[in-house]
């Protein structure tokens, strides 16, 4: 049985370690041949008063099209270390949600994400967005170590 990779998603928090991430999946991608999706989520934060209503939409809609630009930047330097197509795209939710959601719409064969190491009493009460996707998805999902 041989592995057919066609697509890869990349899900990134643009931080200093985004490298990391994105190397390991443009090298797969590369290796592959597969069409490379690079994708950040802008959360809505769940303690912010609904009441802020336009003032919230747009400092959402700012953080997005900061995430844009620098993801697009990203995509551009990584399409010449994948040799092959790249996407990038920023979307606004939840972000485990958001992974899983797109990464079934667009049937990739494999995720890749960043996870922080940190205590399991934190990730207890914090949440891991990679535990998340981890646990959740279907799809095989390739966590790669990041900044301590």
């Amino acid at each position: 049985m041989s592995l057919e990779v066609k697509s890869i998603l990349c899900a990134v928090a643009l931080r200093d370690c985004t490298e990391r991430v994105i190397s390991y999946a443009a090298s797969l991608a590369k290796r592959y041949g597969a069409m490379l999706y690079i994708i950040t989520v802008v959360e809505e934060p769940a303690w912010v008063y609904k009441e802020m209503g336009e003032e919230l939409e747009a400092l959402l809609s700012t953080l997005e099209e900061r995430d844009r630009l620098a993801l697009r930047d990203i995509a551009m330097r990584t399409e010449e270390l994948s040799k092959g197509q790249v996407e990038a795209v920023v979307l606004r939710g939840k972000p485990a949600d958001e992974i899983l959601k797109f990464a079934e719409e667009k049937e990739v064969d494999l995720i890749v994400i960043g996870s922080n190491t940190v205590p399991p009493v934190q990730k207890f009460v914090m949440g891991s967005t990679a535990l998340k996707v981890v646990t959740r998805s279907h799809i095989p999902v390739l966590v790669v170590p990041v900044c301590r």
